[in-house]
């Protein structure tokens, strides 16, 4: 399972990563100094609106007349950059979130196989990933290795710099 960014103005730029891979490069961000603004609830029927035609009527018609099977617009949690629902990153988030990124690339270092995450705390590496996001926030540390970044990764991120520097995207 992953998720997919897709560009507010052309659906056709797309950026794609698992789940595990997108938390891990949120949490490098933010270490990166970005702050997320939130996202924006989906809209309605999101997808079988023609994409150049989304407007608000359809989430105000939601609001009014809210479907059974729709609950998640009545509580939508503005927090959520990980569900898969078509929520909305703004431009200014999306310029923010390709800028720091962009500042960690050229940190990344080679890592040896042997000094692997997994091989140095096994299944719980991840448990380990967010114990040195917590003490990075708290010292001011902005270093992609303490984390468990390095150079696989330049690809990856530089393709996600690029797509954010096109503007909002939806995530599904």
């Amino acid at each position: 399972m992953g998720v997919d960014f897709i560009n507010l103005d052309n659906e056709d730029l797309r950026f794609r990563i698992n789940h595990r891979g997108w938390r891990r490069i949120f949490r490098l961000a933010v270490m990166f100094g970005w702050e997320p603004q939130g996202t924006r609830q989906p809209y309605g029927d999101f997808q079988k609106a023609p994409w150049h035609q989304r407007d608000e009527s359809s989430f105000a018609a939601l609001i009014s007349d809210p479907p059974d099977d729709q609950f998640l617009y009545l509580r939508w949690d503005s927090g959520d950059y990980f569900s898969n629902f078509g929520q909305e990153v703004t431009d200014q988030d999306a310029y923010a979130l390709a800028d720091a990124v962009e500042s960690a690339i050229p940190l990344l270092m080679v890592r040896d196989a042997k000094d692997h995450p997994s091989e140095k705390y096994g299944e719980d590496w991840e448990d380990e990933m967010v114990l040195r996001c917590q003490f990075a926030s708290l010292n001011g540390l902005r270093d992609p290795n303490f984390i468990f970044f390095d150079d696989t990764w330049k690809e990856k991120l530089t393709e996600l710099v690029d797509f954010c520097r096109h503007g909002g995207f939806v995530i599904f």
